[in-house]
């Protein structure tokens, strides 16, 4: 009696920073650019007001505005999410690199 048996493996690959950064990318910043603050996003500065599916404001001078009209100044480096909370952009600086 011959039996055959099959494995499925998933891939897993795709180191963490890798998945950070491809997180990150869709996410609205703030940066210092030229010494005043301003809101980016995937690199690009945002000129006018952007709106989140669930009605949060983000506006380009670094603010987010939510439905009851809690207006929160981000700092240099903090980026918004898709559901409107701030959470701190990872930063080179702070990944381990390897021993050698």
């Amino acid at each position: 009696m011959f039996s055959i048996h099959v494995f499925a493996q998933r891939s897993d690959s795709v180191s963490v920073s890798a998945k950070n950064a491809m997180t990150w990318k869709y996410e609205y910043c703030a940066e210092l650019k030229d010494g005043k603050l301003v809101t980016m996003k995937e690199g690009v500065l945002i000129t006018a007001d952007a709106m989140l599916d669930n009605g949060i404001k983000i506006t380009p001078d670094a603010y987010v505005i939510r439905n009851n009209g809690t207006k929160t100044a981000l700092k240099n480096g903090d980026c918004v999410d898709a559901d409107g909370n701030i959470v701190m952009q990872p930063r080179k600086e702070n990944r381990t690199e390897p021993k050698k």
